[in-house]
């Protein structure tokens, strides 16, 4: 289930938080699930949205927010069943970092 969609500043890339199970989007609650369910950070090109360009694991259970720098260099995920936030080097595509935050992260902002 998409959670959060953010566009890059150029608007060449869309982020979409997900929640996936067995290698589909989930439609239903992550709340119950012993793992079966991660949550996702799917990287869509705009000028071809049939498929992602990346997919990139996040955590267990639903990824919430995200949110790109104010450069453009880094994505930010609110991983809601972690109680963490995740970031993303936009040029990788990979989880440079997990924050510990405090249970059920939701939002998250760049100032």
């Amino acid at each position: 289930m998409p959670h959060n969609v953010q566009s890059t500043k150029d608007g060449n890339l869309l982020l979409v938080t997900a929640m996936v199970m067995n290698g589909r989007l989930h439609h239903g609650s992550h709340y119950g699930h012993t793992g079966a369910v991660k949550g996702k950070l799917l990287v869509f090109d705009t000028k071809r949205m049939e498929n992602p360009i990346a997919n990139i694991e996040v955590g267990h259970h639903a990824a919430h927010g995200v949110v790109v720098s104010l450069h453009g260099d880094y994505a930010y995920i609110a991983n809601s069943g972690e109680g963490a936030v995740s970031a993303i080097n936009a040029e990788t595509n990979k989880v440079v970092q997990t924050y510990k935050v405090g249970d059920g992260p939701n939002g998250i902002t760049v100032r």
